[in-house]
């Protein structure tokens, strides 16, 4: 199995049902990533702060700004530019959770 074989089997063990909504209108994509969010360690100090969606480019190749995810019945907004990882198979997009 290749690298990108590994990554799509991963997400797909350990991921979540996602539905990407772009802004700008195009058809929503559903797929498999992780989502990641806030948490604290066992002293109660935080460790991550931000909600992110930890994806397969394959999957989501054009995530953007101001796109749209839900995950179950909970809608994020993609807050900033996603930033690609070194081997250039995922990706990790910054969200905010939308109440």
């Amino acid at each position: 199995m290749n690298l990108s074989g590994v990554v799509s089997c991963v997400h797909g063990v350990f991921g979540e049902t996602v539905t990407l909504r772009p802004a700008s209108g195009g058809r929503p994509l559903t797929g498999r990533a992780r989502l990641q969010q806030p948490t604290h360690d066992i002293l109660g100090n935080l460790v991550a702060t931000d909600y992110a969606l930890r994806y397969p480019v394959a999957t989501f190749p054009n995530v953007q700004k101001g796109d749209r995810i839900t995950i179950g019945r909970t809608d994020y907004l993609v807050r900033d530019v996603p930033q690609h990882l070194p081997d250039g198979l995922e990706a990790i997009a910054p969200l905010s959770k939308q109440f």
